[in-house]
């Protein structure tokens, strides 16, 4: 891992008059990192750059536009994400824009294997969900706004999605609405599930409730144990809402007190149905399955991120009062822990083992080695609350534009 850091260290050191965006590698001597070359920026020109474990050479970008975002399965299968959502594949041998789907800007991804990856966003046509089978991308003509029920396809965006396999996948969109005084927008959640066949629009959740959670967070522990987290709009401010689906249908988590709402909710994450964390804006949430407690909290600053690999690793991560960084709180099945990130606004957070964890910043990622945190310029731009996904074997990230996968 030291060897890979310094590698990013080297790519970005070198940057000179570009701009690296994304990173991924299958191993030390196989190495992409992508971007723009900052002075011609005007001309949006994709820049790829690839280090074979001597040296680091530009590569053409096939026509691409500014590059965000890279990721693959092996070394000869990579794939590199423009700004208005151009896929270029690597095959070992060259790099081509294989035909494909109309171009999406993409909100959230999920991926059960390399031969089944998702990715929902938004394009010019609408709402789209986009799925690569291990030859090529498609386009799902399911997921759509008139689908949905919901207004055109810049009104809804699919922020959350979670999924337990290949035929059991959960997206949350959230619908923006206009407010008949032209004052703002009303939001509330849709909720779509794919069964291995088709997508269809949940019918269970209260109407009640779908009026005014906008969701941020989807989590599970299996078919039959999903939790849905975000915000209420409340005056004077905004609620947490969290939602619960029993395999049967969704409902509202009537559990939580009104003290524990009192902010919204930004994060979810469980290891089993009697160990559910939510992260709020000042505090942790537990659920051990009788009852919730806040073994985290906090009097400022911003909201908590909760991640871990199982019950004894487990992480609450906020950014610090006085804008200094992160301050992130690890849970060994025994006591808390408590380290300072600096230098990071953290966007989203990913733990893949008790000696393996990413937290995500604008511009910046911090690793965690089982000791301590350490930083590594990703290259990721605009990464939000919960997209980091990690499916047991790889880590995938989604950027405003772009997928990115990391080892």
């Amino acid at each position: 891992m030291s060897e890979l850091l310094g590698l990013i260290d080297e790519a970005f050191r070198r940057n000179d008059a570009n701009d690296i965006e994304g990173l991924w590698g299958s191993a030390a001597n196989d190495i992409w990192a992508v971007g723009h070359a900052t002075a011609a920026f005007e001309g949006n020109a994709g820049l790829i750059r690839h280090y074979d474990g001597h040296a680091w050479t530009d590569l053409p970008s096939v026509g691409a536009a500014h590059l965000y975002g890279v990721w693959g399965s092996a070394a000869d299968d990579v794939w590199a994400v423009g700004i208005t959502g151009e896929l270029i594949h690597w095959d070992g041998r060259s790099w081509s824009a294989p035909e494909g789907p109309p171009h999406v800007v993409p909100f959230s991804v999920w991926g059960s294997g390399p031969a089944d990856v998702w990715a929902f966003g938004n394009d010019e046509a609408g709402l789209a969900a986009l799925r690569f089978d291990g030859h090529a991308w498609r386009r799902s003509d399911l997921l759509d706004a008139a689908t949905l029920g919901a207004g055109t396809g810049s009104d809804v965006a699919p922020y959350a999605v979670w999924g337990s396999g290949p035929d059991d996948i959960w997206v949350g969109v959230v619908d923006l609405d206009p407010l008949p005084n032209g004052n703002g927008t009303s939001t509330s959640t849709i909720l779509v599930h794919w069964n291995g066949q088709t997508w269809t629009r949940d019918s269970t959740l209260p109407a009640q409730i779908a009026a005014s959670l906008f969701i941020d967070s989807l989590w599970g522990t299996g078919p039959n144990d999903v939790w849905g987290v975000g915000s209420v709009q409340v005056p004077g401010g905004l609620d947490g809402g969290a939602i619960h689906w029993d395999g049967t249908r969704w409902s509202g988590v009537t559990s939580l007190s009104a003290a524990d709402r009192a902010s919204a909710f930004d994060d979810v994450w469980a290891s089993g149905p009697n160990d559910v964390w939510i992260g709020g804006g000042d505090a942790v949430h537990h659920w051990n399955g009788q009852a919730w407690s806040k073994p985290v909290s906090s009097t400022g600053g911003g909201g908590y991120l909760v991640g871990g690999s199982g019950a004894d690793d487990v992480w609450a991560v906020m950014d610090a009062n006085d804008g200094s960084g992160a301050v992130a709180s690890r849970w060994n099945g025994t006591e808390w822990r408590q380290f300072v990130v600096p230098g990071i606004f953290p966007r989203t957070l990913t733990a893949i083992s008790p000696t393996n964890a990413w937290l995500v910043g604008d511009e910046i990622a911090f690793h965690w080695d089982g000791q301590a945190w350490t930083p590594s310029d990703a290259g990721s731009t605009m990464i939000g609350a919960g997209d980091l996904y990690w499916d047991g074997q790889e880590t995938w990230a989604i950027a405003m534009w772009g997928l990115i996968r990391h080892p």
